[in-house]
């Protein structure tokens, strides 16, 4: 996760503007932009603050004060070969699914991995490790793909 600053345009209500406008944007900015996920920015967390209010227009379409800002985000970006925590979600005989921050999914291929699965108990096990259900595991991204407004990844497993 990481923090950036990017620009955006907010639309806000005649009756909405008073004197101190900042918290007002601040609001909209949250509905409008917070858990939200684009290929430029992966998914928005938090909108954290408003840095910059650049310019405002009166739009002639709605008479809606459209506002020029710069905010702060909080945001999670998949990226090929970066190191994830995530919790296992489903194993099969074949591989595992993570999911990652509840944002999210990896899929680790664990058919030439050293790990052997465990039919018994529904697990992969290499010597004393066990890898189960439930379990928060380090993969590191080898793939990604963004479609329909998500990400899905592949990867392998981190010792």
């Amino acid at each position: 996760m990481k923090s950036i600053i990017i620009s955006k345009k907010l639309s806000i209500f005649p009756k909405d503007l008073t004197h101190n406008i900042a918290p007002k944007l601040l609001e909209i900015a949250k509905i409008q932009i917070e858990n939200s996920c684009s290929e430029e920015y992966g998914y928005i967390l938090s909108v954290n603050k408003i840095t910059k209010i650049r310019n405002n227009i009166i739009s002639p379409n709605t008479s809606n004060v459209i506002f020029d800002i710069d905010c702060e985000i909080t945001c999670l970006k998949p990226e090929k070969g970066k190191q994830y925590i995530g919790n296992i979600i489903v194993i099969s005989e074949h591989a595992i699914v993570l999911d990652i921050e509840g944002k999210f999914g990896v899929l680790v291929n664990m058919v030439n991995s050293d790990y052997k699965y465990d039919n018994t108990l529904n697990s992969f096990k290499k010597g004393k490790k066990e890898i189960s259900k439930d379990m928060k595991i380090k993969v590191e991204l080898t793939d990604i793909r963004y479609e329909n407004r998500r990400y899905e990844g592949i990867g392998k497993l981190v010792n």
